[in-house]
């Protein structure tokens, strides 16, 4: 017997995102689901092995994982509803409160700024009516609904105005080791072409960790020692015929000793394999390198080469030289973060508008029913894709098509019923 795959949609309720107490560097996200489930079997429950009303929906994992500490279950009601048929069919409707621990990836490490990708995959498991196999399958919403998706918490503009993209990131932003590159996140629905059908999408924020602070603590240093290590080399040239030239080589491999262990201290701020989601770039690696260098040829005696002082000054303009790394990375790091900036019109899709949930039904005047072709079971129905590629960007990775919100979306606008 073929399975049993049921419309469902799961709205996601996006309060805030804060530090997670428990992970060194994690962050979670706090909200709510609301899951509903059209109930075209009229099975008694999703899991009938479960006795009991909350088996009316379908698990949830998070990451490939089950956090049993990440979901409080809050009520599940029943409603009838009209179907496109006409007809009226049970429809499920399951809150929950969330706290939702994210996966963090480093994208883009360079001292001393870093770009982090915080992730959450939701799936919905399977269940079994006791002989077959119950698949959720989501429907995701047309671009005039497209906030029964995903929503963020009212958030309010200035004078009863729509809120700015300031305005949210503050109000979601609860962190205190990371920054929102945007509030609003990049949401990917993953269709199962295998199995046909569609039970996992991901939410995903960029973050960045202040590195201004780290920038001036670590440079300020590093151009004293450059400008003294300059210091002590104009003061040997000038006095060159003075003074004993064993003391003088002495004194100089004491003064680079020093500059050399200050150096090193400084390095733990620059290079950190070890540290929390840490992947130092290759910049970093040669930034090091410079300065290692420079100091090496900084401390070679003028009596150990032909022409006095030639090596030294090589090493004290490759220490000025080296500042180029950081300085080239603080350009490169506001870049990056202007080409994260939420684009115009991307708060229509995420904030709320109070007509959004009222609709509860799955008609497919407001939502896409993702299904098979009939001649191509691993495919999808070809008046999905054009419905889907309204609103969505459609990717086929081989495996799965990816149904992802347009990246530009300086176009989109969302019209509230």
């Amino acid at each position: 017997m073929p399975d049993i795959k049921l419309p469902v949609r799961n709205f996601l309720m996006i309060k805030r995102l804060e530090d997670d107490p428990d992970v060194d560097g994690g962050v979670k996200l706090i909200g709510s689901f609301v899951q509903y489930v059209l109930n075209e079997e009229n099975m008694q429950q999703v899991h009938a092995h479960e006795g009991k009303e909350n088996s009316k929906y379908f698990e949830y994992r998070f990451n490939d994982c089950t956090c049993s500490d990440a979901l409080e279950f809050r009520r599940t009601t029943t409603k009838d509803v009209e179907t496109n048929d006409g007809t009226q069919k049970p429809m499920w409707r399951t809150t929950f409160q969330a706290r939702i621990p994210m996966k963090i990836e480093v994208v883009k490490e360079f001292f001393p700024f870093k770009i982090m990708r915080a992730k959450v995959e939701i799936e919905l498991s399977s269940g079994s009516n006791g002989k077959q196999t119950v698949r959720p399958n989501l429907v995701p919403a047309k671009l005039s609904d497209i906030r029964s998706n995903v929503a963020i918490h009212e958030v309010k503009g200035k004078k009863n105005t729509m809120a700015t993209h300031r305005d949210v990131d503050k109000a979601l932003d609860n962190m205190t080791k990371y920054d929102l590159l945007s509030p609003f996140p990049e949401v990917d629905f993953e269709y199962d072409k295998k199995k046909g059908y569609c039970p996992k999408y991901s939410v995903t924020f960029y973050l960045a960790v202040d590195g201004i602070a780290k920038f001036v603590g670590t440079l300020i240093p590093l151009v004293l020692v450059c400008t003294l290590n300059t210091l002590h080399l104009i003061n040997d040239y000038k006095h060159s015929d003075e003074g004993n030239e064993a003391e003088k080589v002495s004194e100089l491999l004491n003064f680079s000793s020093t500059l050399a262990l200050t150096v090193v201290f400084l390095f733990g701020s620059i290079y950190d394999p070890v540290g929390s989601h840490s992947k130092s770039s290759i910049t970093d690696s040669l930034y090091i390198f410079f300065i290692f260098c420079a100091l090496i040829l900084s401390a070679v005696p003028e009596s150990f080469v032909s022409v006095k002082f030639t090596v030294r000054i090589i090493g004290a303009a490759l220490f000025w030289l080296s500042f180029v790394f950081p300085i080239y990375n603080l350009g490169y790091s506001y870049w990056i973060m202007n080409q994260k900036k939420p684009k115009k019109g991307v708060e229509e899709l995420f904030l709320k508008d109070k007509s959004y949930l009222a609709r509860d039904n799955f008609s497919e005047e407001f939502f896409i029913k993702l299904e098979p072709d009939e001649n191509n079971p691993k495919d999808l129905k070809e008046d999905a894709k054009t419905e889907i590629e309204k609103t969505y960007k459609l990717t086929d990775d081989g495996n799965n098509y990816i149904i992802s919100y347009k990246r530009d979306h300086s176009n989109i606008t969302c019209s509230p019923s």
